[in-house]
This record gives structure tokens, sequence and C-alpha cells, in this order.
């Protein structure tokens, strides 16, 4: 009895520890999924605007401005968008006010 106990609880724990396993890797690879096309939108919207920031003149303001676009419409995350909107903002204020000249700006 004792046997049969033994060898029904490893079968259980077994069982539990692969379904868990199963479940958790499947959602893992739904959100990687889901993240890697933010995270190819996101990092080209951020360089365009760091592009901006090293050298600002209207077309890259342009480029900076339809590659935040661009990324909104492709679902970034709100956080994300929003840490970009900012520093698009200051990197224009920053160079429209004359306060960084365009030689001296490096990259955030």
């Amino acid at each position: 009895m004792l046997k049969r106990l033994l060898i029904l609880g490893i079968a259980g724990i077994a069982f539990v520890l692969g379904a868990n396993y199963l479940l958790v890797y499947t959602l893992n690879q739904q959100v990687k999924r889901h993240r890697n096309p933010q995270d190819e939108s996101y990092w080209s919207a951020y360089t365009a605007i760091v592009q901006f920031g090293q050298h600002p003149d209207g077309a890259s303001e342009q480029k900076a401005k339809s590659a935040l676009d661009e990324a909104s419409r492709k679902g970034v995350s709100k956080t994300r968008e929003k840490f970009c909107k900012i520093t698009l903002k200051t990197s224009s204020a920053a160079t429209k006010a004359g306060a960084i000249p365009a030689s001296r700006q490096t990259p955030i």
C-alpha cells in the first residue's frame, strides 16, 4: 500500500510539474511574440529622436515625429510612448532655445 501511494505521489508531482512547465513555456512564448515588435518600434523611434538631438534640423525632427507616430500605431506601451514624447519635447526645446549647440550634443 505504501509503495502504491509513493508511486502515485511521484506520478502526481511529475504530472503537475510537467503541466506547469508547459503552461509557463507557452505563455512566455506568447509574451515574447508580442514584445519583440514593440521593442523594434520603440528602438527605431528612440534612435530617430536621439539623432534629432545630435543633429537638430527640420528633416530629422520630422523623421523623429513620424517614427514616434508609427511606434504609437504599432502599439508600443504607454510608458515607452510617454518617455519618447518627453525626450523629443526636451530635445526640441533645448535646440530651439539654443541651450545645447548642435556640435556639443550627445546621445541620451
